[in-house]
Parts: structure tokens; C-alpha cells; sequence
């Protein structure tokens, strides 16, 4: 397949026939807040407050397209608008397809010359980029003991979904939690980078567990 970006089900090369000629992805950029103190040396670095983490903005990504010869100028140009301008929507570069954007596109400008013509489409994204297929742990043999589970996540903060068959105690960063059968979301319990431990174990009798979670990366 021709390399393109796929814009919430509408495919660059696919569905609009456009000649992907560049992407430039943009890092997310941290939030920082330095404050100048005077009469000392530097800065004080308070970007992890209030939040405890550092924090990002938006990233922007932006392509630049071209018509293939004979392609009918004011019709592609309608065409393009219709489909990308102002939407929100999920953003896969065929090139990186394990991960996707959210963000809204804008087309920015209709470049024509005597050799080509161009169509610049700009994107501002949220900070961290999206793996395609959540990240699902899960435990079968849940007793009365408790069991360890690791879950390891990239580098954005995220709560995961539990699913428990049986009523459960759950020890996390020296806090315990009881979920009763059924599907959860314990805000205290915030999965971050690297190998989280948690500990699970069932009141009375055997059930099992589920985690789900999305990881992004930067």
C-alpha cells in the first residue's frame, strides 16, 4: 500500500488520491513553569506542580500533499475540504501503524503553480500517541492469597479498567481496596511508567481478574 494517513476512516492516498509528500510530527512540548528568583542562581523548577508529573501541550502535525497530473484542481479541493476540514477525529500514519493521534485537522492552504499543486493539511493533536490495541492483563487462579500481577506501561499516566468475578481485595501503593463482581474504575489506582505491582486476592473461594489500559507514548 502507497504510503498516506488514514483521518477517521478516510485515507489520504486511498479515498482522496493525494500524493503524501511529507509529515512533520511535531514532539509534545512540556509545560514548563520556571520562576526567576532574584539575586540567585537560575531558576526554580516548579513544572511537576500542581500535577506531580511533568505535563505537555498539544503537539501539530502537518502534511503536505500533491495532485496526481490530471487531477481536476477544484474538484480535489472541494473534495478535500469536505472530508478533513474541521473534523476531529483518530489519525494513523501508515508508517507508524501500531499508534494513533486524536486531534482537529484544518486545511491551511491551496498552493498552485505552473508545476504543481499543493495541499498543506495541519493537525493540533493531544500530547501522547495512542497504541491501536489496549493493553489487557489478566489472572484466572485468583485465591485467597494474595498474587502479584505486573503491569507494564509506556509513558502516559492511565487508570485502568478492573473487572473482578468474585469480590476482591486489592493492595496498592500500600493501600487496599475492595471491589465487589463487576467492572471498576478506582481512580486511586493510576498506572505509571515502567512495571506497576498490584496485588489481588479474592475474600472467600477463587475468581479471576481483568486490567484494561490504554497506553501512549511520546
Amino acid at each position: 500500500m502507497a504510503r498516506g494517513t488514514d483521518f477517521g476512516g478516510v485515507h489520504s492516498y486511498i479515498d482522496l488520491h493525494l500524493i503524501q509528500q511529507k509529515v512533520d510530527v511535531q514532539p509534545a512540548e512540556p509545560k514548563l513553569n520556571l520562576i526567576d528568583i532574584p539575586g540567585a542562581d537560575g531558576a526554580k523548577d516548579l513544572s511537576t506542580q500542581p500535577a506531580g508529573r511533568v505535563v505537555y501541550k498539544d503537539r501539530t502535525i502537518t502534511w503536505t500533499f500533491a495532485l496526481y497530473p490530471g487531477e481536476n484542481w477544484a474538484e480535489k479541493h472541494r473534495q478535500v475540504s469536505g472530508a478533513l476540514n474541521g473534523r476531529y477525529c483518530r489519525i494513523t500514519l501508515d508508517g507508524d501503524p501500531e499508534y494513533y493521534y486524536q486531534g482537529r485537522l484544518t486545511v491551511k492552504s491551496y498552493n498552485v503553480s505552473n508545476q504543481l499543486r499543493q495541499i498543506i493539511v495541519k493537525a493540533s493533536c493531544r500530547p501522547y500517541m495512542l497504541r491501536q490495541q489496549e493493553t489487557r492483563v489478566q489472572a484466572s487462579n485468583l485465591s485467597t492469597t494474595y498474587r502479584t500481577l505486573d503491569l507494564i506501561n509506556d509513558r502516559m499516566p492511565v487508570i485502568p479498567t478492573i473487572t473482578v468475578s468474585a469480590e476482591t481485595t486489592i493492595r496498592w501503593n500500600g493501600g487496599t481496596f475492595t471491589l465487589a463482581p463487576g467492572t471498576h474504575k478506582v481512580l486511586d489506582i493510576e498506572l505509571q511508567e515502567g512495571v506497576n505491582k498490584l496485588e489481588a486476592k479474592t475474600t472467600t473461594g477463587t475468581g479471576s481478574i481483568t486490567l484494561i489500559y490504554q497506553e501512549g507514548a511520546l
